[in-house]
């Protein structure tokens, strides 16, 4: 099987982890939202340093959290695929970490140049800082779907 065979299969798996992670992240996201803003764990984290000298704050620290169950996920995923010796479970453990990636640069245009609300508004983010996640970003496209295909 050559890497033609395998371009449509793992453009499919993309799609979908794409779809259920949109759904994931949204659902942690309002999950924490409700239950967990008045919780003292979580007024401390949203009062540390961002380190750009502001505060966190729960946009951002609610903005972490989705990224926090597709890291777990795709670390499970992506164990189980050396332990066991499947590269199927490599393609869906690294795609986890593709749609978590395309999802965060939809957000981060949106926010940046539609709404200019958020977490990536040009008030609370720096261009610099930008820039770099968008090249931080561009991994997906360029090593994690290129070596799922492969």
């Amino acid at each position: 099987m050559d890497c033609t065979d395998r371009l449509i299969p793992v453009l499919v798996q993309s799609c979908i982890q794409l779809i259920f992670w949109h759904y994931g992240v949204s659902y942690t996201k309002s999950y924490i939202l409700n239950n967990c803003t008045k919780s003292k764990w979580f007024i401390q984290w949203c009062k540390k340093p961002d380190g750009m000298g502001g505060e966190m704050g729960v946009d951002r620290v609610i903005a972490s959290m989705g990224h926090f169950i597709q890291a777990w996920v795709g670390g499970i995923l992506l164990a189980l695929a050396y332990y066991l010796s499947s590269p199927q479970l490599f393609i869906m453990g690294a795609l986890t970490e593709f749609a978590v990636e395309i999802l965060d640069v939809k957000d981060m245009v949106i926010q940046r140049y539609i709404t200019n609300k958020g977490v990536w508004n040009a008030k609370r983010s720096p261009l610099i800082g930008f820039i770099f996640m968008l090249m931080h970003h561009s991994g997906a496209f360029l090593s994690i779907l290129p070596a799922c295909i492969y």
